[in-house]
């Protein structure tokens, strides 16, 4: 009663990330059991870790939320969308400190989200956008494609298409992916929609970039 009643202000009450930290943090310590309050925890730290600009701030965030998603899957291993979000957050640390952690586990621990729950969208968005940021676009495509066909009017998975198309120097075809996100569904994730805006605008850069090059010098 006492961890729920401590844990209940951050989902309902505003306040700043390391409020809401705050909060899940204690509820863990009063209920070290239950892995709803390592997960909310993780969820918390990794959403301010990827907003958040000062890069030492943002690796105590991504080192906490590891902290958490450890604690929470060791609590419930059959959850796949923990895997993936442990797996993400691993992905993270790596792609901002190399050697955070080996390739081999980022790898394995998205491999048995995605085996645990196979038509999850959120476990197959998690496995796409951490590949994304390590640069494994040929990796991210295989989870971004298997989301948009098992659900094609979600717009993310259109969306990691195209920054893969972009990341591999396509800009047209990552334009034209773009395009198809923006029209699709964001439900509600603004966010992702604002940086698939941006994305679209960097791949029409380049489309008039190379279009410069293209044309001959007197």
């Amino acid at each position: 009663w006492l961890a729920e009643t401590r844990a209940a202000p951050a989902f309902r009450d505003p306040m700043t990330p390391a409020e809401r930290a705050d909060q899940l943090r204690s509820a863990t310590a009063l209920a070290p059991w239950d892995g709803r309050y390592a997960t909310e925890l993780g969820r918390s730290l990794l959403s301010a870790a990827f907003t958040d600009a000062d890069s030492a701030r943002r690796s105590e965030d991504l080192a906490g939320a590891r902290a958490a998603f450890e604690r929470a899957a060791w609590i419930a291993p059959s959850d796949g969308e923990l895997r993936a979000l442990l797996a993400r957050t691993l992905a993270a640390q790596t792609a901002a400190h190399p050697g955070a952690a080996s390739l081999a586990r980022i790898t394995a621990g998205f491999d048995r989200a995605m085996a645990l729950e196979p038509e999850n969208a959120n476990v197959m968005e998690l496995v796409s956008q951490g590949y994304l940021e390590l640069g494994r676009t040929s990796d991210a495509r295989a989870a971004a494609l298997r989301c948009a066909r098992l659900f094609p009017d979600f717009a993310l998975p259109m969306a990691d298409l195209g920054v893969a198309a972009l990341l591999e120097g396509r800009p047209q075809a990552a334009a034209d992916t773009l395009t198809l996100a923006l029209r699709r569904n964001w439900h509600g994730q603004e966010a992702a929609s604002m940086a698939a805006k941006n994305n679209y605008v960097a791949a029409l850069r380049e489309l008039r970039l190379g279009d410069v090059l293209k044309q001959p010098r007197n």
